[in-house]
């Protein structure tokens, strides 16, 4: 394929992608949901992963739920 032919089928893709238009941030006074961080470059450190587990039950005790699931067992 020529190069003449790459920009030619190029552009017609690009033509058949609508602009997107970002929305506006609400004004709305929102109830946001508390996060928790946890620091996971301690997972493969000695204690890391006790740590972080501690630091997991700890943050669905006081936030309330874990918004992620959980893939196997971290102690």
């Amino acid at each position: 394929m020529s190069q003449t032919q790459v920009e030619s089928s190029s552009s017609s893709v690009l033509g058949r992608i609508p602009q997107y238009t970002q929305v506006p941030e609400t004004t709305h006074e929102l109830d946001w949901a508390d996060l928790a961080t946890l620091d996971l470059s301690k997972f493969n450190e000695l204690g890391g992963k006790e740590e972080l587990a501690k630091q997991l039950h700890n943050a669905i005790e006081q936030i309330g739920q874990s918004t992620a699931p959980l893939i196997g067992n971290l102690t």
